[in-house]
């Protein structure tokens, strides 16, 4: 949405893994946060995938989203794009603290296994 250029964070597929194999190896209970290797604004990370942001003004669009999701020709409810607006950044310190855990992809390797 024109304005908005959320900080975002992203992991790769291989570190959750790892992840869950910790969480296994350590018998960890309860709820833990697991981060990767940081966070970056969300025009870098569609820059770095291949793709091209378009900046659309969200009075005009939020209904058009809408409609194309209530006719099945859109994955997400115009609601959605308030997850995008308004993103949480989780810290992973509990789960590091627990398992040691370090990401073994940076982001520039996590960009690269998405790009178009």
């Amino acid at each position: 949405m024109m304005g908005f250029d959320p900080m975002l964070q992203f992991i790769h597929e291989e570190d959750v893994a790892e992840a869950i194999a910790l969480t296994l190896e350590y018998g960890l209970q309860g709820v833990f946060n697991v981060t990767g290797p940081g966070q970056v604004p969300l025009h870098t990370a569609i820059r770095e995938t291949g793709g091209r942001a378009i900046p659309l003004p969200e009075p005009l669009f939020r209904p058009v989203f809408d409609r194309l999701f209530n006719w099945g020709l859109w994955p997400y409810p115009a609601g959605a794009l308030d997850y995008l607006k308004y993103p949480v950044t989780l810290s992973g310190k509990r789960f590091v603290e627990a398992t040691n855990f370090r990401p073994l992809f940076g982001l520039e390797e996590i960009f690269h296994s998405i790009q178009r």
